[in-house]
């Protein structure tokens, strides 16, 4: 593992308690546990984030295709 760095952290206890649970159930260091929780809540931050700008860029995509349909529209006019 690359360098790490040592933290304090308070946690609620039936968190801890919940957290060294699925410790012992994996036989796995608790650091390792609270370190992939938060690797997986960052993730999906990230993805909840880029889920926003996707719907963003849709709702604009299709303003963008009503104004140009408004303006194919006009002048199709002409030609009626």
């Amino acid at each position: 593992m690359s360098e790490v760095a040592k933290i304090t952290i308070s946690l609620a206890p039936e968190l801890l308690q919940a957290t060294d649970e699925v410790a012992r159930q994996e036989r796995r260091p608790r650091s390792h546990v609270i370190r992939e929780a938060l690797a997986l809540y960052l993730k999906e931050r990230e993805r909840q984030e880029m889920i926003k700008g996707y719907q963003e860029m849709a709702a604009l995509n299709k303003e963008l295709a009503e104004e140009s349909m408004s303006a194919v529209n006009e002048v199709w006019a002409k030609y009626d």
